[in-house]
C-alpha cells in the first residue's frame, strides 16, 4: 500500500453534520449575533452618553476620542486615562461602561483596577474609609 494509506483508512469517512449539531451550531450563532447587537446598543448608548455629558461639544468628543485612542494603542496608562476623562467630566457609570466594553481584556482589567484605585484614594482623602454611599466616584461636577 502507498505511504500514509493506512492513516487514511483508519480516519472516519467525513459525514455531513447531524440535525443536533446544526441546531447546536445555528443556537451559537444567533447568540453571538445578540451578544454583538448588544454591545453594538451600549457603545452607541455610551457615546450618546458622553457626548451628552460634555454638552455636545464636538471638539471635546474629539479630545475624548484621542484620549481613549492613547490608551487602548498603549500610548496613556489606565490611570492617565481615568484622570483625563473624569477631569474632561465623565461620570462614575459612563467610567464603569467605557471599562465593561473595553475589547482587549487587559486594557480592561487595567481601567477597572485604576478605578478602583482611584475610590480607595478619593475615599481615603475625604475621610471616608469606605463606609458610606461610594456612589460619587469620577464625578467631576
Amino acid at each position: 500500500p502507498p505511504p500514509g494509506a493506512a492513516a487514511a483508512a483508519a480516519r472516519p469517512r467525513d459525514k455531513p453534520p447531524s440535525k443536533k449539531a446544526l441546531r447546536v451550531a445555528a443556537a451559537s450563532e444567533a447568540e453571538e449575533a445578540a451578544r454583538l447587537a448588544s454591545l453594538a446598543a451600549r457603545s452607541d448608548a455610551l457615546v450618546a452618553r458622553v457626548r451628552e455629558l460634555l454638552g455636545g461639544d464636538d471638539a471635546a468628543f474629539q479630545t475624548f476620542a484621542r484620549h481613549s485612542s492613547a490608551y487602548r494603542d498603549g500610548s496613556a496608562t489606565a490611570a492617565t486615562y481615568l484622570a483625563k476623562v473624569v477631569a474632561m467630566g465623565l461620570d462614575a457609570a459612563c467610567v464603569d461602561e467605557l471599562a465593561a466594553l473595553m475589547p482587549d481584556d487587559e486594557k480592561r482589567s487595567a481601567l477597572q483596577r485604576a478605578v478602583a484605585a482611584a475610590e480607595r484614594a478619593r475615599n481615603r482623602s475625604v475621610g471616608g474609609g469606605g463606609s458610606g454611599g461610594g456612589g460619587g466616584r469620577g464625578a467631576a461636577a
